[in-house]
């Protein structure tokens, strides 16, 4: 029977993994570079395993840390071995070892510190990313994360925030889909983006979303390239911010919903008035 999506997989079924795949784990564990001491690991299995360490072309600490893997991967339940076997997959460069090493040592220590009802909201999130993000913001993480950057609480609300605007008023697609909404090409998206017509919102490697908000039948919102000349200033996110937000000097309502109803001179004095004073 095909499982609906979001619910959980029966534990007693997890538990049972092939000795493929528990296999596999301890193979990727080999040929991933050791960051610590796996001391504690019984040595005299390390050496019974010896000959997996020759064939992987590596010490007996590398050994140990297989056999420590391994041993993880018969108690643990399926999900959690397939996300580790991604990791290892994915940390061959050092730069991506040291960065998912880190990772999994600050993890280690936030679930720790968080109790049951905690960990429960925070995987309770519709998304992988969106689990990371709700479980720094539970107070334990916080006073966690305090200790090490003052600006922790500060820097969490701004993430929290562009997700808000990644999903406000329809939310955002992508240059393909951009392009249809505007019946140009790929690459006639993107110079108007950089021809400031257009909001691209940056997502890194990624690329750039653009807000459904600003396209109307066949182009772009009546007015929209008069207000973002007039905030040419300011970077995508925090023009988008301006659309979104309500507007003291628009009487309360936000410019989106100005321009919507056709005041566009009103919204382009409001733009104009946050470069010389800051927003309302």
């Amino acid at each position: 029977m095909r499982r609906a999506a979001g619910m959980h997989p029966d534990r007693g079924t997890e538990r049972h993994l092939s000795p493929l795949t528990i296999g596999m784990i301890a193979y990727m564990a080999c040929r991933c570079k050791p960051t610590h001491s796996f001391s504690e690991v019984d040595q005299r299995s390390a050496v019974e395993y010896h000959i997996i360490g020759k064939q992987a072309g590596r010490d007996s600490v590398s050994v140990a840390g297989q056999l420590l893997l391994t041993e993880a991967a018969k108690k643990a339940p399926r999900s959690m071995v397939e996300a580790a076997a991604r990791v290892l997959q994915i940390g061959e460069q050092p730069a991506q070892a040291t960065f998912i090493a880190r990772a999994l040592n600050a993890l280690a220590h936030l679930i720790a510190e968080m109790d049951e009802r905690s960990l429960g909201d925070a995987a309770g999130a519709p998304s992988d990313y969106a689990v990371l993000l709700r479980a720094l913001e539970q107070p334990e993480a916080l006073a966690l994360l305090r200790q090490q950057d003052p600006l922790a609480a500060a820097r969490l609300r701004g993430l929290h925030d562009r997700e808000k605007l990644l999903q406000a008023e329809g939310g955002a697609v992508g240059v393909d889909e951009a392009a249809a909404l505007l019946g140009i090409s790929r690459q006639a998206v993107d110079k108007r983006r950089r021809a400031g017509k257009l909001i691209g919102l940056t997502l890194g490697r990624r690329g750039y979303v653009y807000p459904v908000w600003q396209f109307s039948q066949g182009g772009t919102l009546p007015g929209l390239e008069e207000v973002l000349t007039e905030l040419r200033g300011h970077d995508p996110w925090m023009q988008a911010i301006f659309m979104l937000s309500e507007n003291t000097r628009l009487s309360g309502q936000a410019p989106l919903h100005e321009l919507r109803h056709g005041h566009v001179d009103d919204v382009r004095r409001a733009a104009r008035m946050l470069g010389e004073h800051g927003a309302a």
